[in-house]
Parts: structure tokens; C-alpha cells; sequence
């Protein structure tokens, strides 16, 4: 018997190889709910009910205890995202599992970190908020990351991976009025940095 060993170009192997190794991920709107559940959804007065479909709309319900802080969420939270012709939604509701109203405006920027304060201060992500120069405020997170499984092959184990502020910023809105709101980690020093700090202040 004879073999005959088939050539393959160089061209051809990097197609094969592109095509075995394209990173995949979860579908977007499926991200998009797990981002929600794993910022607004860790707070302790804030359960985020499961991803639900009705057609080409995925929505999920978000109940939150204190009927201030519900409408404070409300008034936060991108209410409807659309990829594509599929619109990913979100209903929040008050602890009696109605619909709450969101504040309405005029909003300026203290009434905008007051918002910030009521919505996200139950929050162990959330640090504090502030207003910062040209019309913006900042709400200020944590220096971490949020993870969570997201069927993504460029990951080693799967995992979405992003620095909590930005995530927050995907999930909640970029602006009240005319009010931006600018996402912000809060700053820590490396710990021979702040030694070396307090010694000198001694």
C-alpha cells in the first residue's frame, strides 16, 4: 500500500486554524442580564429575577426593598438595550412587586449624586459619588473586577472579565438631562507607596 502525503498550503492552515480558534461568546443580550446581575444585582436590598422572552424581547424583573430606592434604580438603569432586532429589557419593581415611577427631572448634579447615593449606597461595590467639574458627577466603585461565565473562548476558563465601573456604566445610564455621569475606580496607593508616606508624616 501506498501513502501519499497531501500537501497543504500555508494560506490553507491559517484558514483551518481561524476557523477551529474564532472566540464565540453567549449571546449579547444574555452578557448584557449578566452584567446586571452581578452589579445591581449584589446588593443585598435588590433581587434580579431570571431572563425571561416573549418573542424577540428579553427582559427580566428587578425588585428592590424601600420604595425610594426602587424608583432611584428605575431612574438609573438603561430601561430597554437593543441588539439588533432583539430588545433586552428591564421592569423594576418595589418590594409589593408593582412598577415604580422614576424621578423626573429637571435634574442637576446634586439632585443627580443624591440619586446616585439612594440607589447604590446598600451596594458593597459602590464607594461614594461626587460632583466633579463640567456638569458631571462621579460614582465611584470598588477596584475590582466583574466576573462571571460568558461561554467566551478568548478566556482560559470561559469568564467575561471587566473593571466594575465600566460594567456599572454598561448597565446603568450615561447621563440625567444634561447631567454626564463619568464611571469612576476608586484610587488606592501600592502599600510600600503609603508606608513610606506615613513614615515621612511622622
Amino acid at each position: 500500500m501506498v501513502f501519499v502525503k497531501q500537501r497543504v498550503s500555508v494560506k490553507t492552515k491559517s484558514k483551518l486554524h481561524a476557523k477551529t480558534y474564532r472566540p464565540t461568546l453567549s449571546p449579547p443580550w444574555q452578557t448584557q442580564y449578566q452584567k446586571l446581575l452581578h452589579t445591581v444585582g449584589v446588593d443585598p436590598l435588590v433581587h434580579v429575577g431570571p431572563l425571561l422572552s416573549s418573542g424577540s424581547t428579553y427582559y427580566t424583573r428587578v425588585k428592590v426593598i424601600g420604595n425610594q430606592k426602587a424608583r432611584a434604580l428605575a431612574t438609573l438603569i438603561r430601561p430597554t438595550v437593543q441588539f439588533g432586532n432583539i430588545t433586552f429589557k428591564v421592569i423594576v419593581l418595589n418590594q409589593k412587586g408593582s412598577t415604580v415611577t422614576p424621578f423626573s427631572g429637571p435634574f442637576s448634579a446634586l439632585k443627580t449624586v443624591r440619586i446616585l447615593r439612594l440607589a447604590l449606597r446598600s451596594n458593597p461595590l459602590f464607594r461614594f459619588a461626587i460632583v466633579g467639574p463640567v456638569s458631571n458627577v462621579y460614582p465611584v466603585f470598588a477596584k475590582q473586577v466583574v466576573q462571571f461565565y460568558n461561554d467566551n473562548l478568548a478566556d482560559y476558563r470561559g469568564n467575561f472579565n471587566g473593571v466594575t465601573a465600566f460594567v456599572f456604566a454598561e448597565v446603568l445610564k450615561e447621563s440625567l438631562g444634561n447631567i454626564g455621569i463619568a464611571y469612576s475606580t476608586i484610587s488606592q496607593s501600592a502599600p510600600g507607596v503609603a508606608r513610606s508616606a506615613t513614615l515621612r508624616n511622622k
